[in-house]
Order: C-alpha cells, then structure tokens, then sequence
C-alpha cells in the first residue's frame, strides 16, 4: 500500500479522536510535505536511510527546525499506525533525528536579534500610548493580555458572562478559531488541551476598566 493511502487512512482515525481542526489542520500540511517525497512509495519499501534523507533534505532546504520536528512526529503516528494494520513490521523513523544545523559565528553578527518580550518601561510605553491613541476597548484590551497572560483567541472569544466582577476573576472556556483568516468564518473552539481551561485572577484596575466600559455600553444601548 502507498504511504499517501496509508496517511490518509491514519488520519481519518486520528480525527475520531477529539482532536482541533487546527491540530488536523496542521497534520495534514506535515503529511503533505512527506507526499512530496514518498507519496506512491509502499509503505513497506520506506527504509530508515530514505526517511532519514527526507528530514535532512527539508533541513537543507531552510524549513524551520518546528516544522520538521512537526513533521517526524506525524511520519512516527503514520508508521505506528501501519504496524499495527501489518503493512510493516517496524518504523523506518525509530532512530532517526532532527539534523540541528550549527550557526557560524559570522551568521549570528549578521542576524538580528529579536526580542520577544517588552521590557517594564516599554510597556508601561506602550499602555501610555494606548490610553491617549487607543480605539475602544483598546487599552482593556491589552491590560487584559499584559498581565493576565490569557492568549489573543482565548481574548477574542470572552464574553461579558465569563468575568466575575465581584470575585475579580475571568474563567477561561473557549478559543477563537480561524481556519481561512475570514473573520467572518470564525468559530469558538474548547481551548488546545484541558489544561487551558481556566479561571484567573484580575487586578483591580482592569475590573474597574471592565465595569465603566460594560456601564457606557448599556447607555448607548
């Protein structure tokens, strides 16, 4: 059987398993980057040199170290998947690695170093100026991801009905997904794993921002 039909198969079974269209929306991209190389090669001719090629030659060709780790785990799950059919007795990725790709000295002075994280002065910076140029709901916006440490979606999809102004908490149920970047399209999802669902603390001056812009809201309405 070729490896595309037993990908195919596998992840017909792995979606019965629970998991987010954004997670199977992920495997089916690695799955396609493997069918580049072994689409319509039978599973059972797939040897660990040839698999091991493939994750040196994505390497090669500057696919980011995530992406091919992604990668190897689905071809893992897809060979797993075909012992147990016996289509194969054992997995050509057992043993295979990740190939790390060692910077020279001259490409780490040429790279730009990014910083991930605002420092104490650049966000309070920042929160000055959102304040003063901000749009509505702006500024409880990023309070709320500042120090709440909530993801964007786990933001986008809040409602009013999940804070608790009088316990000063937010409970954490839901996610917004979006599958084609159309706004339109969106749907609220349970978050990644069960361990995102949660309830956390909010510091005084953001209930007080919650509370004055839910008031002006029922006025308007």
């Amino acid at each position: 059987m070729p490896f595309d039909k037993v990908a195919i198969d596998w992840l017909e079974q792995y979606s019965l398993t629970g998991k987010k269209r954004s997670t199977i929306r992920i495997r089916e991209k690695e799955i396609k980057i493997l069918n580049r190389y072994i689409a319509k090669v039978n599973i059972d001719k797939i040897s660990h040199k040839m698999y091991q090629k493939i994750l040196k030659d994505l390497t090669d060709k500057d696919y980011a170290r995530t992406t091919i780790s992604g990668v190897h785990t689905t071809a893992g799950m897809i060979f797993k998947y075909a012992i147990k059919e016996k289509l194969i007795k054992e997995s050509p990725s057992i043993g295979a690695v990740v190939p790390q790709k060692r910077l020279t000295v001259e490409e780490i002075e040429n790279s730009d170093i990014e910083e991930k994280y605002l420092e104490r002065g650049e966000l309070t910076e920042f929160l000055l100026t959102v304040k003063e140029h901000g749009l509505t709901l702006d500024l409880e916006i990023f309070y709320l991801l500042a120090f709440s440490g909530m993801r964007s979606g786990e933001l986008c999809a809040l409602k009013w009905s999940d804070i608790n102004f009088k316990t000063k908490e937010v409970r954490i149920t839901k996610t917004l997904y979006n599958e084609d970047n159309n706004m339109r399209k969106y749907e609220l999802t349970p978050p990644k794993t069960k361990g995102s669902i949660r309830t956390l603390d909010l510091d005084e001056e953001i209930i007080n921002m919650l509370k004055a812009h839910k008031k002006r809201q029922a006025k308007l309405n």
